[in-house]
């Protein structure tokens, strides 16, 4: 017995205005039950990006309440770490209007990272590894596996910064 292949939802076409004052320019992601896409704020003139319930999973509530529980805990809280959300809709779909940051991708300076050994301003010693620089943005932790004879890197939370 077959099972009948699930077609996925379309996404949002470029043009398209998800809330009054944004229209879609791309779309970037799609997650097990979110859409991501890159939108244009009239009002604040620049780029944003937009998360949204999938339209295939709107049924369900909990994941639109979780989404603007997101929305608003990123809204109420400023941080050089965290992303700022500028605002949430509930209708006529649940979502939120993201900054939109410039510059390297964390998982590019991973890959970027991962091909050799550490640069000589990282001290490894597992979960408090730290830049010695100031200057870094981005604080990643670094181990040696043996099994695959290579530096492991991956970010961590502040919690772990020492």
């Amino acid at each position: 017995m077959s099972v009948p292949a699930v077609r996925a939802a379309p996404v949002l076409a470029p043009g398209t205005r998800p809330v009054p004052g944004y229209e879609v320019l791309a779309h970037l992601a799609r997650t097990g039950w979110l859409d991501v896409y890159d939108v244009w704020s009239q009002e604040r003139d620049c780029r944003c990006v937009v998360k949204a319930v999938r339209p295939d999973r709107r049924e369900q509530e909990q994941l639109g309440e979780r989404l603007l529980r997101e929305g608003r805990w990123l809204g109420a809280f400023t941080h050089p770490h965290l992303v700022r959300a500028y605002e949430t809709f509930e209708s006529p779909v649940p979502l939120v209007v993201l900054e939109t940051l410039t510059g390297e991708t964390l998982s590019h300076l991973i890959h970027r990272l991962r091909r050799g050994r550490p640069p000589p301003t990282w001290r490894c010693s597992g979960c408090s590894c730290v830049p010695r620089s100031t200057t870094s943005t981005v604080r990643v932790c670094c181990t040696w596996t043996s099994s695959r004879r290579t530096w492991w890197w991956t970010a961590v939370t502040p919690r772990c910064w020492t």
